[in-house]
């Protein structure tokens, strides 16, 4: 297990999941964070992009809301 998304691929990783199970809330900022790490995944061809598994309640509405969560949930 990687625990750094951007590191995990940058080793070759190709399937990149982040257990959300710790985090309580996520702001724009943090989204944003992700987001870019999604991106990133796509960018090198992951064969999955970033998944987050386990989010919040708050944190998957904020995805939901966002239009989001389709690609990352």
């Amino acid at each position: 297990m990687c625990a750094d998304p951007e590191r995990c691929l940058r080793d070759g990783n190709t399937t990149v999941d982040v257990d959300a199970t710790t985090v309580d809330r996520c702001d724009s900022s943090g989204l944003r964070g992700v987001l870019d790490a999604s991106g990133h995944a796509a960018e090198t061809r992951a064969s999955r992009m970033h998944r987050l598994h386990h989010p919040s309640p708050q944190a998957a509405r904020l995805l939901a809301d966002m239009g989001s969560d389709p690609q990352l949930l």
